[in-house]
């Protein structure tokens, strides 16, 4: 209060006294502790009068105050009456209070993985939180353990949310889970009291799973391969973790030549995701480009990440198979065609005197007695089918065949449809074969497929089959093109090729 006068004022106090109080909403206040004393005012000097509240409302809202003064002249004794005047308004707030919105960790974890979890803490007060700081845990179980980075506090504001990125790094001597469990305090900084957030814990658990690693199962070239054919490269790689292995691509293959043999390279592998305890299948297409005969193969490795680190992950490089390319003679002496996939289908025979037999294959009808021999029955479609295989048919031709007999044993019409229809009975009777035996109750792997292949390739053929024949056939079983619904239909189009092969339909 200022006395604006020439005498002084004496017993000077606020009117009304305490002020009067206007409140809104559900705020209120109480005078907290003792009035203040009259003063004597001076002309031309201010006094200030001071009252402590209490707000002691039931809710948000807001207070404003209203006095004057009244006193008496210090030579005349008259009374004094200053102006009613009005306080600001106060807002009456509500206290910042803490609650965990949500507790993040990853679902799965790779063993000794960097990792964060996100702390989502919200201030559902009416005033601003600061020096707020989550505390995160872990229950374990198995042999999983976690420790935790500490990170910088932060105010969050009225209504507001803060994001805590919290790094964390699995420490555990083994495989199990881990669960998130956050909390979090803070201060009020109104009156400097502490502020804590319930604990709340994640929905679901952290599995640790041992991390992805890389090995190359399989790198394949065909058995043979002629000059200027156009060839696949495949290779399989597994994936011996547990963890899922992301953007795994062979590495760039290497080929080792000999003589003349040169290899251009036409199309590459592009990458895969290779899930925990998977393999998949990853094809080059080559085409033979070089000016002699030789030998060619191939080395190469694997590349990929670890779904759930990130960490670099690589298969050691391996050889493939060493394949002789050679060019094929005619019985003239001039050089033979590759058939589209690179194979000539006389390239293991002599040239003869005219007059003499060569590998070929077998006619239809050995082929009918065949199927029941290596199979054990007859598949029932290729009953009948003397005109699709195009046999000889007396009927046609008369009791004596002709010289130049249409036989489908002739290299010229070893056509499509007569190997699909082979390919069709094989897999007909294989279906019967592989519906009972323990060994095709699941799915083929390397070894098994191995073991099958081998057994199959020598009842079929009547003869000892070749590591190479034996490992592409395996190949085939375990590869991601063998997409049979059952481990018996995978056993059972494994099976097919054998008996679609020439080891089989050759004579």
């Amino acid at each position: 209060m200022k006395n604006g006068g020439g005498t002084a004022a004496n017993g000077v106090l606020p009117d009304p006294m305490p002020p009067a109080l206007v409140a809104s909403a559900a705020a209120l206040a109480r005078l907290n502790g003792a009035a203040p004393a009259a003063q004597n005012i001076a002309p031309g000097a201010t006094a200030t009068f001071v009252f402590h509240y209490l707000e002691n409302g039931t809710g948000v809202g807001t207070l404003k105050f209203s006095a004057g003064a009244r006193g008496v002249d210090a030579v005349s004794g008259a009374p004094l009456v200053g102006i009613t005047t009005q306080s600001n308004t106060v807002s009456v707030l509500g206290p910042p209070v803490l609650a965990i919105e949500a507790v993040t960790p990853p679902l799965k974890l790779s063993r000794n993985q960097t990792f964060n979890v996100e702390v989502r803490v919200k201030n559902t007060g009416g005033t601003a939180a600061t020096n707020v700081l989550p505390a995160l845990s872990f229950a374990a179980t198995g042999e999983a353990l976690a420790t935790v980075t500490p990170v910088a506090a932060q105010t969050i504001a009225a209504g507001g949310r803060g994001i805590f990125t919290i790094a964390c790094r699995e420490t555990g001597t083994g495989l199990g889970t881990l669960r998130a469990r956050a909390s979090a305090t803070g201060l009020n900084p109104n009156f400097g009291t502490a502020l804590t957030a319930a604990a709340m814990t994640a929905p679901a658990v952290s599995t640790v799973q041992e991390p992805a690693a890389l090995s190359v199962v399989t790198f394949m070239l065909p058995a043979s391969l002629s000059r200027g054919a156009t060839f696949s490269l495949g290779m399989v790689v597994a994936n011996t973790g547990q963890a899922d292995a992301k953007s795994v691509v062979p590495t760039s293959a290497t080929a080792t030549v000999s003589g003349g043999t040169t290899a251009t390279l036409v199309t590459g592998p592009t990458a895969l995701t290779i899930p925990g305890g998977k393999t998949r299948t990853f094809t080059w297409q080559y085409r033979e480009s070089g000016t002699a005969a030789g030998t060619l193969g191939f080395r190469a490795g694997a590349t990929g990440a670890d779904l759930n680190s990130n960490a670099a992950l690589s298969a050691v490089a391996v050889s493939s198979n060493v394949t002789p390319v050679d060019v094929y003679l005619g019985c003239n002496g001039s050089a033979l065609y590759p058939s589209l996939d690179g194979h000539l289908l006389d390239r293991d025979r002599s040239d003869l005197v005219p007059g003499s037999d060569r590998l070929r294959v077998k006619p239809y009808s050995a082929l009918l007695n065949d199927f029941t021999r290596a199979l054990g029955s007859q598949p029932a479609s290729i009953r009948g089918q003397v005109a699709t295989f195009d046999a000889y048919n007396p009927a046609a031709y008369g009791a004596m065949p002709p010289l130049a007999q249409p036989r489908w044993l002739e290299e010229q019409e070893l056509a499509a449809i007569s190997l699909y229809r082979v390919f069709i009975a094989a897999y007909q009777a294989c279906v019967t074969l592989t519906a009972s035996g323990t060994q095709y109750a699941a799915a083929p792997t390397a070894a098994t497929a191995t073991t099958e292949c081998r057994s199959w390739q020598r009842r079929f053929w009547s003869a000892t089959p070749g590591a190479a024949e034996t490992t592409a056939c395996a190949s085939f079983a375990v590869s991601a093109e063998n997409d049979g619904a059952t481990p018996q239909l995978k056993w059972a189009a494994t099976c097919a090729t054998a008996a679609t092969s020439m080891g089989f339909l050759a004579e």
